[in-house]
């Protein structure tokens, strides 16, 4: 038996053809929505009943009268269950341009149901687009086949470019502008750019992580490697296992991005020039003494070398293991490079006066990250604002006011 037959039959039994009782008829609907098509039309085109049936089928939407099909919350009721129901709304709705604007905002897919003028439409397919890259495969072939249009479409969402025709997969311009938005799109231009190695230099110039989806030969090429690095440092994370593990490649690449040390193989977070060429002979223009933190809890206890690098950058100091942070040999070799590194020194270490004193010598400013003791000592104090005498807002209160130690600090030019 046709299976239209037998579902009429089914819902006969909820409801008696042309009934126009809205109890009879919601009850109905509210089990099966297909039940609308047997009540009587005035109930097929009161929003309450016709919104009734479509949240349980969507597909009741068709058996509505033409007053439910133009109410845009019924439609959308309808929409909610599938998009295809746009299918069966009004003339008037389905030529409502910015009803269709907020149907593919909503959902970019329902672009598949629209009629075809919006298909063509740059403006609705952009939208369509950028909710949902596979809504391009439903845009005209106008649309398509204009490279300026796709290059705007894969601008907004790059993963669309797997749906562009093949002839823009090995287009650069396109190419380009896709993974400019997500580098995932590079794995869907064609194979000859993928393994273009002039391409993909500026591809990585601008988005270093694109070298995920390289081929998978070129993530062991220094040259897309560094430049990769070099736009974001968590590019090395896809570099090839056998050149994260490679010493000489390492030193070569932290040099320039110290925080490239995060993803080298663990292989070689124990390894002292590793990190020494990181932290000290860095190339770096911006601070490196963090670069210590990606090394392991042996190098970092490892007193030989902790002293070897505070000793050229001491706020090195700061990632050093605690137990050398008690220790007054590194403490001091840190503080002679660099006086901020009292700030990381163990607390009794701050207590201490010949580092407190040395840090001083090296800048007056240090006395902020003294003890309350030695920033009561009236020498010690001397000895600071004798260095800078700003360094007096960091003495004890009643030091501040002491009159051989503002004379002190009036005759003092500031370093």
């Amino acid at each position: 038996m046709n299976k239209k037959i037998i579902s009429i039959i089914a819902i006969s039994r909820l409801l008696p053809p042309g009934c126009d009782d809205k109890q009879t008829v919601m009850e109905a609907v509210e089990k099966d929505g297909l039940a609308l098509q047997l009540a009587d039309y005035s109930l097929k085109n009161d929003p309450e009943v016709v919104w009734t049936a479509v949240e349980q089928n969507w597909s009741a939407l068709r058996y509505s009268g033409n007053r439910a099909r133009n109410d845009q919350q019924v439609v959308w009721a309808a929409m909610k269950g599938n998009f295809m129901a746009l299918r069966y709304a009004s003339e008037e709705l389905r030529n409502d341009k910015d009803f269709i604007i907020q149907i593919v905002g909503y959902n970019g897919l329902a672009l598949e149901y629209v009629e075809d003028r919006y298909k063509n439409d740059p403006d609705i397919v952009l939208i369509a687009v950028k909710n949902d890259a596979q809504a391009l495969l439903y845009a005209s072939q106008e649309c398509r086949q204009n490279k300026k249009l796709v290059s705007l479409f894969v601008s907004v969402n790059g993963l669309a470019l797997e749906h562009v025709e093949d002839q823009f997969k090995s287009d650069r311009g396109v190419v380009f502008a896709a993974v400019e938005n997500n580098t995932k799109a590079l794995l869907y231009a064609s194979p000859e750019l993928r393994d273009n190695k002039e391409f993909l230099a500026g591809i990585l110039e601008n988005n270093g992580l694109a070298l995920e989806f390289v081929s998978d030969h070129l993530k062991s090429d220094m040259d897309l490697i560094e430049k990769a690095v070099d736009n974001h440092c968590e590019a090395l994370r896809y570099a090839a296992p056998a050149i994260r593990a490679n010493k000489e490649c390492m030193i070569k690449i932290v040099r320039y991005n110290p925080h490239a040390l995060q993803y080298v193989n663990d292989s070689l977070k124990n390894d002292q020039d590793v990190f020494y060429a990181a932290v000290v002979n860095t190339l770096s223009e911006n601070p490196s003494a963090y670069a210590l933190a990606y090394a392991s809890p042996e190098l970092r206890g490892n007193k030989e070398f902790i002293m070897k690098v505070v000793s050229k950058e001491g706020l090195a100091l700061k990632y050093a293991a605690e137990h050398l942070k008690e220790d007054k040999d590194v403490a001091l070799a840190a503080v002679k490079s660099d006086w901020q590194a009292l700030r990381f020194a163990d607390s009794s270490l701050q207590d201490d006066e010949e580092i407190v004193l040395t840090a001083i010598k090296n800048k007056g400013y240090a006395l902020e990250y003294a003890s309350s003791r030695l920033r009561s000592d009236k020498n010690i104090v001397l000895a600071a604002v004798k260095n800078n005498s700003d360094a007096l807002r960091y003495a004890a209160e009643h030091l501040q006011k002491d009159p051989e130690v503002i004379a002190e600090a009036s005759n003092t030019t500031q370093k």
